[in-house]
């Protein structure tokens, strides 16, 4: 009987330092849903005269359309930018949260399968909010429109050499590894790409297929588990560090400005920088 560590269970020794940096990442976005200081993404003040508080005190439909009613769609469309924020966290936590846990346990297939929401689909949604001027006037416009016809905005897709472009040329991207966020996360003509990686966990056969009798992750050695092992803990902390950072840039570029939100802005960054370098410096 395997006799399991107390706190990395199956996690073989080499990969724990890079283990609890991936955790550090998670619980660096986990402040924005506890920590006092960003109490703006939760709650909004919405300044309204006293006759609009009386109309809101009798109106039946929800603050969203309560706003755009009354002639208020600038304050509508921070709401609403700042609530989607809010839930691209609070989602991508519980992803990673799950997909980390899940390696510990040896669960490989389940951590690549959790790996792909926050760190391709949610990823693109922040790419798309902070580059695309009008991105969110599509997305609200899509929102209303749920049962038409010509329904194709999808929030989570960009086509591939925009994004390609996107994250070589804006000089924040390139700064922190944009380029190779395009060949690590999205680039499909690779087979180790994020993208393709989790669609062998998800689905039994795709045109990247593993090793002979291996139908994608199905029939796992523990030398394949190994090397998956390897590959989560070589490629999933920098691209978490680009995302968070990622995160970071939109929060901080959609809440009031203030000297202590670019304060909060620089030290977070300057930390994580220090941390990653650190780290990728010893692999």
């Amino acid at each position: 009987m395997t006799n399991l560590d107390d706190k990395y269970l199956h996690l073989p020794k080499q990969y724990q330092v890079k283990h609890d940096i991936c955790w550090g990442l998670v619980k660096e976005l986990e402040e924005f849903l506890t920590d006092e200081k960003y109490l703006e993404l939760p709650v909004q003040a919405i300044k309204i005269d006293e006759k609009l508080w009386a109309d809101f005190k009798n109106y039946d439909g929800d603050i969203f359309q309560f706003l755009l009613d009354h002639n208020k769609k600038e304050e509508h469309d921070h709401l609403v930018k700042l609530q989607l924020i809010r839930g691209v966290i609070l989602d991508s936590c519980y992803f990673l949260q799950d997909a980390l846990t899940a390696s510990l346990k040896k669960k490989t297939s389940v951590a690549f399968s959790l790996f792909r929401r926050p760190l391709v689909h949610n990823m693109v949604i922040m790419i798309r909010l902070y580059t695309e001027s009008n991105f969110l006037e599509k997305f609200i416009q899509e929102k209303a429109h749920l049962n038409a016809e010509n329904n194709s905005f999808d929030p989570a897709k960009m086509d591939s050499k925009e994004l390609k472009r996107v994250l070589n040329e804006n000089a924040f991207f390139s700064h922190f590894f944009g380029g190779d966020m395009f060949d690590f996360v999205f680039d499909q003509s690779k087979p180790d790409s994020l993208i393709n990686m989790t669609n062998r966990a998800l689905h039994p056969v795709t045109y990247f297929n593993t090793e002979d009798m291996n139908i994608n992750f199905t029939f796992s050695t523990e030398q394949d588990t190994i090397s998956q092992w390897d590959y989560i803990y070589k490629r999933i902390p920098l691209i978490m560090f680009f995302y968070v950072t990622l995160i970071d840039l939109v929060v901080f570029t959609s809440v009031k400005e203030s000297e202590e939100t670019e304060i909060l802005f620089n030290n977070r960054i300057s930390d994580r920088e220090n941390l990653m370098s650190d780290t990728f410096g010893k692999a």
